[in-house]
């Protein structure tokens, strides 16, 4: 009796590994995989797409400036203004850059609560919302990005999928579809996969890589080859001379961290606390005076502070690494700087992660001018992460990021220590992420998770 007890167990145990493995090998079928492939084609094609109309409401806003400056006391305004009642009217929970939204979302769903917020959050409602404000918003001058907002459509648009194909239940869950489709955004946006990659682990879902990550990496590979296909392949800034780079360079690298790390934590921590004033405000006029009054501040910083005060920051970018039109100064940081906290408190769907590089860069050029060290693009290189570091908290993506944005392999160390002494001095500014503290509103808020009509007086948070 006993060896035949013993004779079932053992052959009981290779017969449930084969069932097991039957199970596996099904949910590997690349036919399960179709609706994930799908999203990912869907999120590279429409980042192509918004990346496009985006540059064209940039240079449109670009020209006229540069003939009629006078306009923007008057188009700035009103463009803040259709951005932010788009996003007060329709979608309440497309403001902002989108991240904190995806993040929220993910640790709703690992929790199994409100759904329906949830759909609200990274629905596709939210994203095409997300889109028109801050095309709005851009065409206005608004200091604002589009990768932070993609992160969101990407989310939007892999949840729509795993909902509508009951997706989930075959392939990976709810929850690791939105931050699939985080990572395929900002691969997409930026055209950096392994920052893709890098961000969805720092960021999006850091304890449970292991469960998803054949998932992550497949669609990040279709996502950016999405985007290649239809817009050719392309460096986000392109190949900048960084000069000689030694072991001589590793204080300036930490100087340049901690400096530009301790600016990024203060515009995060400044944008955080205007942005809860701003949701402080009752009522409906009082919000779209305050949108107003930021455009026109906007406005006055172009005419009066730097022409640099427009847009996302990729001509700033490119004018400190590769044209050299002018000597960097003070003014050209301060214009990048607080450009995005008014275009930000605006209350606009809109990111910061391409005016953070932009501030980045500038800080750095203008320390290398006030320190005479003849490294003026390296210095903007690992500016541009240290400031990114300080508003993200998330050194490895800052410069994964840069680093495939330039292919400057050669300055990978100082990169790398600029990045982390940012990570450690923004803390003394604020132990926590902009992303994190807005995350946090979306999680505790139920005020946030309706709409009441307009005129009830109720507070938004728009």
């Amino acid at each position: 009796m006993q060896k035949d007890s013993l004779f079932r167990r053992g052959l009981g145990l290779p017969l449930r590994g084969a069932r097991a493995l039957g199970r596996r090998t099904r949910q590997l079928l690349p036919i399960e995989q179709i609706p994930l492939w799908a999203a990912a084609f869907l999120t590279g094609a429409i980042a192509v797409g918004y990346s496009e109309v985006f540059g064209v409401a940039e240079g449109w806003i670009a020209r006229l400036a540069a003939r009629h400056p006078e306009q923007l006391y008057v188009i700035t305004p009103l463009c803040f203004l259709v951005g932010w009642l788009l996003v007060r009217v329709l979608a309440p929970e497309a403001r902002g850059s989108g991240i904190p939204q995806v993040i929220a979302a993910i640790e709703l769903l690992s929790e199994r609560k409100s759904a329906p917020f949830i759909r609200k959050l990274v629905g596709l409602r939210t994203a095409i919302v997300k889109i028109a404000s801050s095309l709005v918003c851009v065409l206005g001058g608004g200091a604002t990005g589009r990768e932070g907002p993609t992160i969101q459509i990407g989310a939007g648009v892999f949840s729509f999928v795993a909902r509508h194909t009951g997706a989930t239940e075959r392939t990976v869950a709810h929850e690791y579809w939105l931050v699939t489709g985080g990572a395929a955004g900002i691969a997409a946006a930026f055209n950096t996969p392994m920052g893709g990659l890098v961000y969805a682990v720092e960021e999006l879902a850091p304890a449970n890589f292991q469960r998803y990550k054949g998932a992550l990496i497949t669609t990040v590979i279709i996502a950016g080859l999405a985007a290649q296909w239809i817009s050719g392949p392309y460096l986000y800034l392109g190949f900048p001379t960084l000069g000689k780079v030694d072991v001589k360079l590793i204080p300036w690298a930490l100087l340049v961290g901690a400096t530009t790390g301790i600016a990024g934590a203060s515009l995060g921590r400044i944008c955080f606390h205007l942005s809860f004033w701003r949701r402080s405000l009752r009522g409906w006029w009082k919000p779209a005076l305050l949108t107003v009054a930021c455009g026109l501040g906007v406005a006055a910083l172009f005419h009066h502070l730097h022409r640099e005060a427009l847009g996302p920051g990729r001509e700033v970018m490119l004018n400190i690494l590769f044209r050299g039109e002018e000597p960097p100064d003070g003014r050209v940081f301060a214009a990048r700087f607080f450009a995005p906290i008014l275009t930000y408190l605006a209350g606009c769907a809109g990111g910061i992660f391409a005016p953070a590089l932009a501030a980045g860069a500038a800080a750095g050029a203008w320390l290398d001018h006030l320190l005479a060290t003849d490294h003026r693009n390296l210095f903007a290189v690992m500016g541009m992460i240290g400031f990114l570091t300080g508003v993200t908290r998330a050194p490895f993506t800052a410069f994964v990021l840069v680093l495939e944005m330039t292919d400057r392999h050669s300055a990978i160390f100082g990169m790398m220590l600029s990045a982390l002494a940012a990570q450690g001095f923004s803390k003394i500014i604020d132990a926590q992420s902009l992303y994190e503290r807005l995350k946090l509103e979306f999680l505790n808020a139920p005020t946030e998770r309706s709409q009441p009509p307009p005129g009830s007086g109720r507070h938004t948070g728009a």
